[in-house]
């Protein structure tokens, strides 16, 4: 599963240390209790502090939305070929949240790794 992660988020996409802090909370909040929403405003809340909590659970609710319906197809696409730093802070804020909405469905899909073989 992650294979296509990493296929997926590539370094030209979002740097190695983000995604590292990503997986990291992830693991740590996936089996925590808390909404869907809270998860994901944890794992870009420790990623990119810099961010407002409340201003996180705003791009987050339509993100936590698509997924609890099924829609998360919609949603998760990244820019390819577009560079982390040239992207605006809504748009990594957005793009963290989308990898942190497939690291908490990896993480939460039955068989999944619980440990850091996700790397």
């Amino acid at each position: 599963r992650h294979t296509r992660l990493q296929g997926d988020w590539s370094s030209d996409v979002c740097s190695s240390d983000l995604l590292q802090t990503l997986i990291t909370t992830a693991m740590n909040v996936t089996h925590s209790g808390e909404s869907r929403l809270q998860q994901l405003v944890s794992c870009v809340g420790a990623a990119l502090p810099d961010w407002n909590v409340e201003d996180l659970r705003v791009l987050a609710r339509p993100l936590a939305y698509a997924f609890r319906s099924g829609q998360e197809s919609q949603v998760l696409k990244a820019s390819p070929g577009v560079d982390w730093q040239a992207r605006s802070r809504v748009e990594q804020a957005k793009l963290g949240l989308a990898i942190a909405a497939i690291l908490l469905d990896e993480l939460q899909t039955p068989g999944s790794p619980q440990d850091s073989s996700i790397l």
